[in-house]
């Protein structure tokens, strides 16, 4: 965790949780005025959020970020819609300066080790450093993940919570 990453990505993060939303198809069969899920609904939160958030900080800060993805993409039993969260995850990296730097250098990483293996095939220590550079990309990603999941977190706080059903 960065912690002056995550102070800059608070004020994104307040913003894009109010943004999020999903069409919820058994509202929209019912007719209901707005079929969307949404994570703040009229300033507020559902306290669920936080407990879903926190976990999914846990999930994949502590095991394979992979997994935490394919978990919190799925509704499973929870009485929020948890895709919404991986969205306003997405969503936040999406606006972050930082991360399209890390995914353009991860760009270059790549490129160059492509060309390193063309270049000299029989050099073992280049095919050490090209194989080196995915897990240093990786921790990159998942840190940067990590920092926006702590940001929505702390987002969140700003808002009423509300108490669940």
């Amino acid at each position: 965790m960065n912690k002056s990453k995550v102070d800059k990505l608070i004020s994104p993060a307040y913003s894009v949780l109010a943004e999020v939303k999903i069409l919820n198809k058994e509202k929209e069969k019912k007719g209901d005025e707005d079929p969307y899920d949404r994570i703040v609904d009229n300033k507020q939160i559902d306290n669920r959020w936080r407990g879903q958030i926190a976990s999914f900080g846990a999930a994949g800060s502590t095991g394979s970020l992979l997994s935490a993805i394919a978990y919190f993409s799925t509704q499973g039993r929870a009485g929020v819609n948890r895709k919404l969260l991986i969205k306003a995850i997405e969503k936040l990296i999406g606006k972050d300066d930082l991360f399209k730097a890390v995914q353009e250098s991860m760009k270059k990483d790549a490129d160059a080790a492509n060309k390193e293996k063309t270049d000299d095939k029989d050099n073992s220590n280049t095919s050490q450093t090209a194989s080196f550079r995915p897990a240093v990309n990786e921790y990159r990603i998942k840190e940067e993940i990590i920092n926006a999941a702590i940001a929505l977190k702390l987002a969140m706080n700003l808002y009423d919570l509300q108490k669940g059903n």
